[in-house]
């Protein structure tokens, strides 16, 4: 047989096969997807040509007023991207069109600016369907997962369009506007006793909205800095195959998909390089198969087969004769809920940037070994983890120099010990709820951790309830100004290191360690410095077990919870007696 080429691409179809075995859904998805150069995304044909070299570029930006007449039309206030689409649909499947604009540049210090985006259609477009739309507006279809294609940070998903099969003279623009809606804005330089902004009449009820607030000099920075968003098509023939499964749309899969309740029982999943011979054997002999070869750049096939020690369970093995490269773990696993074991063999994943709900609720899986994936580009890890209530080792380099989104990426496992020192990246922008609900959880090691553009950690680690030492040491928190509930109720930790981190720009260490009843010891170093908190009250309420570090140790005063008593204890007997104990290796 003769060998194919061995650089083989495994993409969106490979999540797709076990999104349609998993969720059971009535159409087959296919993805053809074309990039494109010098601002054109041709596919078929059909062109989509954006103006501006794709991009929205705000230098003399102000708040407006989205209702004012006329105002969207200034143009220099709105930035404007147009987008001509031109062409015929001449062959038998439609076209599926994704606009959205990624974020290049749009922070004043640490804080990023609120920008409103949108997107218009004039002229022809296509027929419209709106049962294509209608069809698909859960969250178990395909179309709700393209809609929620770029859910990273900062990138808006604007426009998913549908230009019919056969539709012929396309002429038509997508014209996309951007500006800043001053209701998501404000600026004020005063602040009330309890550090909320003030307006000039010294009311805080303005600030209640989640707006973004400047101080006057950042907001007088701003002109000039410039915002700038890059203008993105992702255009698919063919994307729906509306064919059912009794048309074989997957080579032989089965059309009874249904009454083999796949997704359920799969029980093991291997990665493997086989010889073309075995490959092809194995899988003409399978009765549940799918053939995933991409852009005929070499041959992945995708098979069940029966677990000699249990009937009623798959093992599925997903194999070429040459490397396998995944595009995206996006949601690779999920809800795959008997899954006991997963192997990776000869898988690049250099190209990953989104592993987000990748092993979503796999309840019975108990280790997952990534030692050989790349993360060089991995930009979210959310709900990676999340629900893996069984899980109690991960093997994975967490050296991930493009993080932005960690949350809730480890919640709900059964995990003892996380170490994640020297992980984070300076872009960095979420972390919430990371260990939620992970009962069994002792260590956590953030040594050297580097929170990026996080500018809160409000209750970021509360309701740890069994975690008993937590290391935070050398962290990069350069950018953090709130810690307000940080460790709040986790009532067993014993042992903090907070030493050599950079604190200077918080300003609220509001309930920082409440009710942590066992915390005995919480390490510093001669750089920590809380001269600029303004919100302090109940920092170390309820911490009963607390002592200092001086002689003899200062302990626990209920009459002093705030920061007069979070610093170096020079002795209960002293001027300068305090909680925390000075880290001197």
């Amino acid at each position: 047989m003769e060998k194919k080429n061995n650089k083989i691409i495994l993409p969106i179809v490979l999540i797709l096969l076990l999104m349609i075995v998993t969720v059971g859904v009535t159409y087959a998805f296919f993805n053809y997807t074309r990039t494109g150069s010098a601002n054109t995304v041709r596919t078929g044909t059909i062109n989509f040509i954006s103006s501006q070299d794709g991009r929205i570029n705000l230098t003399n930006i102000f708040p407006i007023d989205p209702e004012e007449t006329g105002i969207m039309d200034d143009a220099t206030k709105v930035g404007t991207v147009v987008i001509t689409v031109t062409g015929d649909t001449t062959y038998d499947k439609g076209v599926e069109y994704l606009v959205s604009a990624v974020n290049v540049s749009n922070t004043v210090g640490t804080k990023i600016i609120p920008i409103s985006i949108s997107a218009t259609t004039s002229g022809t477009l296509g027929t419209s369907d709106e049962n294509y739309f209608d069809d698909r507006d859960t969250a178990t279809s395909h179309i709700y997962k393209v809609l929620a294609k770029d859910t990273i940070s900062n990138n808006d998903q604007l426009m998913v369009g549908y230009i019919a099969k056969g539709a012929t003279g396309i002429n038509g623009t997508i014209t996309i506007k951007a500006y800043i809606d001053k209701n998501n804005i404000a600026i004020s330089d005063t602040y009330s006793s309890n550090g909320i902004p003030t307006d000039a009449n010294g009311t805080t009820s303005q600030w209640v909205n989640g707006r973004t607030l400047f101080t006057t000099e950042e907001w007088n920075n701003l002109q000039g800095t410039g915002v700038s968003f890059q203008v993105k098509v992702e255009a698919n023939e063919g994307i729906w195959v509306e064919e059912q499964f009794t048309v074989n749309v997957m080579n032989t899969f089965p059309s009874n998909v249904y009454t083999y309740n796949i997704g359920q029982n799969v029980k093991e999943i291997y990665f493997n390089r086989m010889d073309d011979d075995e490959m092809e054997q194995r899988y003409n002999n399978a009765e549940i198969k799918a053939d995933l070869t991409y852009n005929n750049e070499g041959k992945v096939l995708s098979w069940l087969e029966i677990d000699e020690n249990d009937n009623t369970k798959y093992i599925m093995y997903i194999a070429s004769d040459g490397k396998t490269y995944l595009t995206t773990g996006n949601y690779l696993f999920g809800n795959f809920n008997n899954v006991e074991k997963i192997v990776f063999n000869n898988v690049d994943t250099s190209m990953v940037t989104n592993m987000m709900y990748m092993y979503y609720a796999l309840t019975k899986i108990s280790s997952i070994d990534m030692s050989s994936f790349d993360m060089s580009n991995v930009v979210s890890t959310m709900s990676m983890f999340d629900g893996c209530t069984n899980l109690s080792n991960i093997v994975l380099d967490y050296n991930m120099p493009k993080i932005q989104q960690m949350n809730r990426m480890f919640a709900r496992t059964n995990i003892q010990n996380i170490d994640l020192s020297n992980s984070g990246s300076d872009d960095l922008n979420l972390i919430t709820n990371i260990f939620a609900s992970c009962s069994n959880l002792k260590t956590v090691n953030m040594s050297n951790f580097n929170f990026g553009k996080i500018t809160s950690l409000d209750s970021a680690f509360s309701y740890l309830t069994t975690v008993e030492t937590f290391n935070l040491s050398n962290s990069k928190m350069n950018n953090v100004e709130k810690l307000s509930n940080m460790f709040s109720n986790s009532s067993s930790i014993i042992e903090i290191d907070l030493s050599n981190i950079n604190i200077e720009n918080v300003t609220s260490t509001y309930n920082m360690f409440n009710k942590c009843s066992s915390l005995n010891t919480i390490y510093v170093s001669n750089d920590w410095n809380v001269s600029n908190v303004t919100n302090s009250s109940e920092m170390f309420n309820g911490c009963t077990s607390l002592k200092g570090g001086g002689i003899p140790q200062t302990t626990y005063d209920e009459n002093h919870t705030d920061k007069e008593y979070a610093r170096i204890d020079g002795g209960a007997n002293s001027s300068t007696p305090g909680y925390l104990t000075l880290k001197t290796n």
